[in-house]
């Protein structure tokens, strides 16, 4: 894909983690589902909670299912669900095929971000399996974000952070609500599908939808 063409002024381009770079998006469905078939939950639509911070997604879950706890048990089911998750994650780190060289190209020519709504412990162990910490000049985690997706906070900080307007970025997405996050704060988006339908990422607002991000390599 020639980023030239599609986005000329382009200077840096921002990376979701989860379900573009890592592909953890049924580990992560799978550890809520178990965790919260404790509390009766027999069902967790992932698409509706993809890209949000851990706490969110299952308050999110909980008003859909019509149920209440109280603050303190919804804080032991978030440990529990980060706790399931990345003991699966870390038996066989699913980084996404042709990460590392792709972010390799792409760092020569572009400033790399990657933010997600995954804990710093999640990113970190991504960074390590994949080798491709050197190619990001900003890595941000779920405790760097005072918002979760679909907020335009998540986004407009990043910006903030590399110095740079909307039109001058790229952000590769996976789920509507990072898509969303990311339009709201007026940049760009890629969406790759999987997680979700190509469908579901242009409806919230991709320009274009790739299904597998070595269709992004430069080269």
């Amino acid at each position: 894909m020639n980023f030239l063409n599609i986005a000329p002024g382009l200077k840096a381009i921002i990376f979701d983690m989860d379900g573009v770079l890592f592909q953890s998006s049924a580990v992560h469905h799978t550890a809520f589902e178990k965790v919260l078939r404790t509390i009766g939950v027999r069902h967790v639509d992932y698409k509706r909670i993809a890209g949000m911070k851990t706490r969110e997604s299952i308050e999110k879950i909980l008003r859909l299912e019509k149920k209440k706890l109280s603050s303190q048990d919804i804080d032991a089911l978030t440990r529990q669900k980060q706790t399931v998750a990345y003991r699966l994650l870390a038996q066989k780190p699913p980084v996404a095929k042709g990460s590392r060289d792709l972010l390799q190209k792409l760092s020569v020519r572009y400033r790399l971000a990657l933010v997600s709504s995954s804990r710093r412990k999640n990113v970190s162990l991504f960074l390590k399996a994949s080798k491709t910490k050197l190619f990001f000049s900003l890595v941000m985690g779920g405790e760097d974000l005072r918002h979760s997706k679909p907020s335009p906070w998540v986004y407009k900080n990043v910006l903030a952070r590399l110095h740079l307007k909307g039109r001058e970025v790229l952000v590769i997405e996976d789920s509507p609500q990072g898509v969303q996050s990311a339009v709201r704060a007026h940049a760009r988006v890629i969406g790759v599908a999987g997680t979700c339908s190509a469908r579901e990422l242009k409806r919230a607002g991709a320009f274009r939808i790739v299904h597998d991000i070595r269709e992004l390599n430069p080269l």
